[in-house]
C-alpha cells in the first residue's frame, strides 16, 4: 500500500504533484471543506450553517461521521467559491462553540488549471 501512495497520488505519479501548493488567504475564491469535530447532539449543525451563513458562505455538501466511543463526530463542510480568509474566519468563529470538540481545519480546494 505504502509504495502504491508513494508512486502514484491522485492519479498522478507523486514527482509531478508540488509537495504543498502556495495558498495565499487573499487568493481568488476557490471551493474549500472545512473538517470540524463536534458534540453529536441537536443543533449543532446549525450553529455551524449560521456561522457560514452569516459569512456569506454557500454551503455544498455536508458529511457527518458515524459517533466515536467519546461521542465526537466529524463533520464535513463543502462550500462553494469563497475566500480562504473567510473561511479561516468561519473556523475562528466555530472554534468558540462549546460543542466544538477540536481546532476546525480549513482546506481550499485546488484545482489544475485546464490552460496547462
Amino acid at each position: 500500500m505504502w509504495l502504491l501512495y508513494q508512486y502514484l497520488v491522485w492519479g498522478k505519479p507523486a514527482a509531478v504533484i508540488d509537495a504543498r501548493p502556495n495558498v495565499v488567504p487573499d487568493a481568488a475564491p476557490v471551493p474549500h471543506f472545512l473538517r470540524v469535530l463536534v458534540e453529536d447532539k441537536p443543533g449543532v449543525l446549525a450553529s455551524l450553517t449560521d456561522i457560514l451563513a452569516d459569512a456569506s458562505i454557500s454551503v455544498e455538501t455536508i458529511r457527518q461521521s458515524p459517533a466515536a466511543a467519546n461521542g465526537d463526530v466529524e463533520v464535513v463542510i463543502t462550500t462553494h467559491a469563497a475566500p480562504t480568509a473567510s473561511l479561516i474566519q468561519v473556523a475562528r468563529s466555530a472554534q468558540s462553540l462549546a460543542s466544538v470538540t477540536s481546532q476546525p481545519s480549513v482546506y481550499p480546494i485546488l484545482r489544475e488549471d485546464p490552460s496547462s
